[in-house]
């Protein structure tokens, strides 16, 4: 059961993209894997592993190193809870050594969030609503499926019942700690990017949704009805081919062909490309010899040698035209005091639907 959860629509979409996501799923729930038999049996080799498997975990992404530190926060209230104070030895040990190993990256990771929640952008810093962390908890973020969020929602709810009576029966609590885990992450991390830096994407969570799947898979397990199973395994599949082929669309490389093939024949030697967004303008690879603007940065977070940030009218003082690369249509507008624009082209690229405004100076 806990394979066929493999098939969720995040984790189909997260097997399709070369990013840091199932790399940190893959460690965390191997970090998780030795905290349990931790928990089932000590030995310095296993304290050794889940030291080296935690530090790891950390370096994969930012939230990755918030979710390692909730879990040894949960392995210490266990551990007093249970009154094994000697352990408390060991995991002392553990936790400074994986701190100093963090330590070097934790210092950037600080410098990076003190710099841009002091920084004064010009970009409207927004929250991430509900509807959108269910997206793509349940779905696809880039074109969800109102009928797929509804089944995964029903299907966490309905499983539920059924996890509660495994517990009660086995007094194995290790399904609620994995659903606990996954409550604390996304509460800090909401708090984190309300207040210091707005970062927090529902895809953050994914290293620990093999311990949510784990709920799931255990749920399902407890079912006695072969037909009720039966239902689940067909709705399951069928979200799965729709996340994929979707996934396949986004994937194809038509649309950057479609963009270069217009910009050849429309790019003016003194126009600019801009976008709003690092993620927006990694399209800046395929002409590099262009002129590149991202709106509301601050300079060190330019990711590019061929950008500079825009944060004054000035700098555009000359040009007549900008092409907004976006994947939401209508943010050229931030230029409407100054230019007139329209959707001119529309194209998929890096898995994401974009959007090609011309801005034209009035």
């Amino acid at each position: 059961w806990l394979l066929l959860t493999g098939f969720m629509p995040l984790m189909v979409i997260h097997s399709t993209w070369a990013r840091m996501y199932t790399l940190g799923l893959f460690l965390f729930t191997v970090t998780a894997y030795f905290a349990y038999s931790l928990y089932k049996e000590e030995s310095v080799r296993k304290w050794c592993l889940f030291t080296a498997a935690s530090v790891m975990t950390m370096y994969v992404h930012t939230y990755s190193m918030l979710e390692v530190f909730v879990l040894y926060l949960i392995i210490a209230g266990i551990l007093l809870k249970n009154k094994r104070y000697r352990s408390m030895k060991a995991y002392c040990i553990s936790g400074v050594v994986a701190g100093l190993c963090y330590l070097p990256w934790l210092l950037v990771v600080m410098r990076q969030m003190g710099a841009r929640s002091g920084a004064g952008t010009l970009a409207k810093l927004t929250y991430y609503g509900v509807d959108v962390y269910f997206a793509e908890w349940f779905s696809h973020s880039i074109n969800p499926r109102p009928l797929e969020i509804l089944f995964s929602v029903a299907l966490f709810i309905y499983v539920s019942y059924y996890v509660r009576k495994y517990v009660d029966e086995t007094k194995d609590y290790i399904p609620y700690a994995g659903m606990g885990i996954a409550a604390v992450i996304v509460t800090g991390a909401v708090t984190l990017s309300a207040t210091v830096v707005n970062s927090f994407s529902g895809r953050y969570i994914f290293p620990v949704f093999g311990l949510i799947w784990l709920f799931v898979a255990v749920g399902i397990e407890k079912i006695e009805a072969s037909w009720k199973k039966g239902i689940i395994i067909v709705l399951i599949l069928l979200c799965a081919a729709f996340t994929y082929k979707e996934e396949v669309r986004l994937e194809k490389d038509a649309g950057v062909k479609q963009y270069l093939a217009f910009m050849e024949e429309n790019l003016g030697e003194d126009d600019i490309i801009m976008a709003d967004i690092y993620t927006d303008a990694l399209i800046s690879v395929y002409i590099p010899e262009a002129k590149y603007m991202i709106y509301g940065y601050m300079p060190s977070y330019i990711p590019f040698d061929n950008m500079e940030a825009f944060y004054d009218w000035d700098q555009l003082e000359g040009v007549d035209t900008v092409w907004y690369v976006e994947r939401t249509p209508g943010k050229a507008a931030q230029l409407g005091d100054y230019f007139d624009t329209e959707i001119v082209l529309e194209f998929s690229f890096s898995h994401y639907d974009f959007y090609l405004e011309k801005a034209t100076r009035r």
